[in-house]
């Protein structure tokens, strides 16, 4: 969901960190900034009278993501009759980013398309190189 603020502890809630010791306000500030979306008017990030405002849904999703790459090293370990399925971890942060990310909202992103000339005169030249024509 799209907000104009940033509430860190509501983060921190849906990422299961219980303090600041590891996502610092300064941190998912930080995230937040790369998670920008269209504002309530359809504005996207850089026009002129955009309002700041973050996907917070997907902030989420890069923690998960985070920490699933940080638990990426625990292994499977058996012995003396007890089993450690520590890979698992893992799994589960990659399923918990995968579940906030399909919240989140549309990316921001500018597309540039070249003319249609262009790309014609791109084929001409490939197809003239290919058959040993052109420019003579």
């Amino acid at each position: 969901m799209p907000s104009t603020t940033l509430d860190y502890d509501a983060i921190r809630r849906k990422c299961g960190e219980s303090t600041e010791a590891t996502y610092t306000d300064a941190v998912l500030e930080a995230m937040a900034g790369e998670c920008l979306t269209f504002d309530e008017h359809g504005r996207a990030p850089g026009d002129a009278e955009y309002i700041t405002t973050y996907d917070v849904n997907r902030v989420v999703a890069d923690v998960w993501d985070e920490k699933a790459s940080a638990a990426a090293c625990c292994f499977d370990y058996s012995g003396d009759g007890a089993n450690l399925s520590r890979s698992q971890i893992a799994d589960n942060y990659r399923k918990m980013a995968t579940r906030w990310r399909a919240r989140s909202c549309p990316r921001v992103m500018k597309v540039y398309r070249r003319g249609t000339q262009d790309i014609i005169e791109e084929i001409e030249d490939e197809e003239n190189l290919n058959t040993g024509t052109g420019n003579e």
